[in-house]
């Protein structure tokens, strides 16, 4: 449905780019922290870490 007062029919492709560049950065800051809380784990667990 168009507010236009014209018959053209205007398609325009669904832009979701910034969404997936937020979750994949998001993700990625994730990631981050779980590696930093795994090697961290080393010093609060002794050397077994959270593996033991």
């Amino acid at each position: 449905m168009s507010r236009a007062g014209t018959a053209d029919v205007v398609t325009v492709k669904p832009a979701n780019n910034v969404y997936t560049v937020l979750a994949l950065i998001s993700f990625l800051i994730v990631m981050a922290a779980m590696l930093a809380l795994y090697l961290k784990a080393g010093t609060l667990f002794g050397e077994g870490g959270l593996m033991g």
